[in-house]
């Protein structure tokens, strides 16, 4: 639809450059690469890619075609999205990118965030085919500068190094510009950084050049650096030297075969893993040392640093398979011994003294206990000999953390105009603390990725269970309800009935809840279609998948004492436009999300031998344990300090049933809607019904409180877009123990 945007540039922002086209601003999300090409009010021409999913409509924009090529490359990738793409193209340039995958280097990718151990090797894996290594000797195709630059064009060599580095074109030329002595001839380092190796007949005498080379860099280092008083730097010169120089003796004897890409990863290795050690004199000077480095040695001044409880002693370790009360019994080692060692070495260690100085420090926070060790408690009850106690107290107030509230600039105001559509996870995230809200939606930051992809957490096992329980029921619709979409996969085109006999029978089918679980693995954790995929499981994993199958038995136990009911829909995306008066004037917002599943079931919740559609009923499944409290009116519901009792979910099901209550397609007949949450752990009640209630009265319909609800979400989205209001953080600092932006909001 768009090739590419030329216009002016209006606004930029962190991964986003507005170009104003003929009066027309068009937002373009991109890289930092892009954005250091750009300056406002300067014309500009961005290659475009416009990318179109059920819940937004986005453009992106790039300064050259060579990242316009490696976007299109990583987001062909499976589990790599548009935003992941821009995390790691912002991180390096396209050349750089061709270089790690042609290399096979993933650990390079993982430095973008977002970017794990898996999906990096999941890149390299399968664009290693589409980037050649002439792809990495002559740059991404469309590219505008090169890797390697004419041999005459030493400036242009230095450049394209600097790039391929990771630095901008214009942040490489900005550090050359003011270098007058580029030449081969008349600078030494340029002369060895690039030397050509030539061509080989062999791998083998490529790699013994290549190591030559770094050891003539290395040599000329070490030879201009003599005069430099750092030992760590020469012995850490030193200790690369030698470990090169057997690597060229092992390639020499032919006792190490490898190519060259195997090389580099060998040296990287053996460097990261060489340790540097550095000795003090010990005649002289003050030494610093552990408890156990001081046996059999004398000293005349001591001073004793963290001399707390659990420190000195240290922690020691009880666990062990005999019991405490059998090791003694028995006369075997037990935690006491460990204790008397630690006692034996600190009493050695003062005896020829002339004086020593114990510290502690008394304070209780941040785990600190504040009690002094028990060899100082006994030197204080028995020792004969002089002791004085002195308190150092700081000359200021211990510093706190401070979170500041963050005011509404235009670009805040920008970024919220600029949101497709508003979540129930969206508005819930503001309620619980404004400022994360902040970073995560206007900001755009990304959270960590400090989980290794191979682990199972909260929001994956969801993912995998809701999954699996939408593949069950698909299992149970009759071939003409069904459709398959562009990616393959299968979708409900109109309601069907689910009988009792139906999930009878599908319990007693003991392996096809497994495999339908195995499937949801294979799509959400190790993001692979294919069916002929066997995951291997480690030992959490088969632990998570077991659980995850008994929550589906217990699902669909539940779902029998309803039968017969008709499913309206699975994973349906619902939305509705609202109009909400705000201090910038009215906007009109589009507000919705996914419901897990759409029931037409009967009023009482007893069809009685048929299936009358009485009342329509919203499933949303939860994996976690039900509060043992909910909201007594429906204020509540938007009340921030209510949500620690899982009121959260009473927002989202109900803005569901409203949104449902009113769409002709899925309500034909204007039914009653009524909101409910299944949380499945606590399902095992004969009388269980998800329908939510609010105090003690079930929500059977809705309509009771569309009016009041409604009223109180445009306040809450009123005050969201509201100019003079700023991002407050939250009063709950318990919340900000497992927020991913913790670090970042103190001051």
């Amino acid at each position: 639809m768009f090739y590419y945007l030329n216009g002016v540039v209006a606004h930029m922002a962190p991964f986003l450059a507005v170009i104003d086209c003929g009066g027309v601003g068009y937002a373009c999300r991109t890289t930092a690469n892009t954005l250091s090409q750009l300056k406002i009010g300067e014309k500009a021409k961005l290659l475009t890619y416009l990318s179109v999913r059920e819940d937004a409509v986005e453009l992106f924009g790039f300064y050259d075609a060579a990242e316009l090529n490696c976007f299109r490359m990583l987001i062909s990738v499976s589990g790599v999205g548009p935003k992941a793409a821009l995390s790691i193209l912002s991180g390096m340039t396209p050349q750089a990118f061709a270089l790690c995958v042609a290399s096979g280097d993933g650990k390079t990718l993982t430095n973008a965030p977002g970017i794990g151990r898996k999906t990096a090797e999941r890149i390299v894996l399968e664009l290693k085919d589409k980037v050649s290594k002439q792809d990495v000797a002559a740059g991404v195709k469309g590219s505008a500068v090169p890797i390697v630059a004419a041999p005459s064009n030493t400036y242009a060599e230095a450049v394209s190094a600097l790039m391929v580095l990771g630095y901008s074109n214009g942040e490489a030329t900005s550090a050359l510009s003011g270098r007058q002595f580029l030449s081969m001839d008349g600078d030494e380092g340029l002369s060895l950084l690039f030397k050509d190796l030539g061509e080989t007949a062999t791998e083998n005498e490529y790699n013994l050049r290549l190591i030559q080379y770094l050891l003539d860099i290395l040599k000329t280092i070490g030879v201009n650096s003599k005069e430099q008083d750092d030992p760590l730097f020469q012995e850490s010169l030193f200790r690369t030297y030698t470990l090169l120089n057997r690597l060229q003796e092992l390639i020499q004897t032919g006792d190490l075969a490898v190519d060259c890409i195997t090389l580099e990863r060998l040296i990287q290795q053996l460097i990261q893993s060489t340790s540097i050690p550095f000795h003090g004199e010990p005649a002289e000077g003050i030494q610093v040392m552990g408890v156990l480095e001081t046996r059999n040695l004398d000293f005349e001044h001591i001073l004793v640093l963290s001399c707390n409880e659990g420190k000195l002693p240290k922690g020691v370790n009880d666990a062990s398979f005999i019991p405490y009360s059998l090791r003694k019994a028995y006369g075997l080692t037990t935690v006491d011994n460990k204790v008397a060692i630690y006692a034996y070495y600190f009493h050695s260690l003062l005896q020829r003294s002339h004086d020593i100085t114990l510290c502690y420090n008394n304070a209780t926070e941040d785990g600190q206990s504040g009690e002094m060790s028990r060899f100082m408690l006994q030197l204080l009850v028995e020792s004969h000999h002089d002791i004085e106690r002195f308190s150092l107290v700081a000359g200021q107030n211990t510093m706190r953390p401070t979170y500041e509230p963050i005011e509404k600039k235009l670009h805040a105001l920008s970024q919220l105009k600029n949101l497709k559509m508003l979540t129930p996870t969206f508005l819930n995230t503001y309620l619980r603390c404004e400022k994360q809200f902040y970073y995560k939606y206007v900001e755009g930051l990304i959270e960590p990725d400090e989980i290794d992809e191979d682990e199972v957490d909260n929001k994956v096992f969801g993912n995998i269970f809701h999954r699996a329980a939408e593949l069950f029921y698909l299992g149970l619709a009759s071939s003409d309800a069904l459709t398959t979409d562009g990616k393959g996969e299968l979708k409900l085109t109109r309601p069907f009935v689910v009988s009792k006999e139906q999930l009878e029978q599908a319990l007693k089918d003991e392996s096809l809840i497994y495999r339908l679980v195995d499937q949801a693995f294979r799509e959400e954790l190790f993001k692979v279609s294919a069916a002929e995929y066997r995951p291997k499981y480690n030992g959490l994993q088969l632990i998570n998948k077991e659980v995850i199958a008994r929550y589906i038995r217990q699902l669909v136990t539940i779902d029998m004492r309803q039968a017969p009911f008709t499913i309206l829909g699975l994973e349906l995306v619902v939305k509705t436009d609202v109009e909400v008066e705000t201090s910038t004037g009215n906007l009109s917002l589009s507000i919705g999300g996914f419901i897990d599943r759409l029931d037409a079931v009967a009023a009482n919740g007893n069809a009685n031998g048929n299936n009358l559609a009485e009342r329509i009923r919203v499933i949303d499944y939860k994996t976690g344990r039900i509060s043992t409290t909910r909201p007594r009116e429906l204020s509540e519901v938007f009340d921030p300090s209510m949500l620690n009792k899982h009121t959260d979910y009473y927002l989202q099901s109900m803005l569901y049933s409203i949104i449902v209550s009113h769409n002709r397609n899925l309500n034909p007949a204007q039914e009653p809607v009524s909101p409910g949450l299944l949380f499945i752990q606590n399902a095992g009640a004969e009388d269980y019904d998800p329908t939510l209630k609010m105090g003690k009265e079930l929500i059977s319909s809705i309509d009771v409180y569309e009016e009041e609800f409604m009223k109180q979400l445009k306040v809450l989205i009123a005050n969201i877009f509201d100019k003079d209001q700023p991002f407050r953080p939250t009063d709950d600092k318990h919340r900000c123990e497992y927020c991913p932006y913790a670090a970042l909001c103190k001051s």
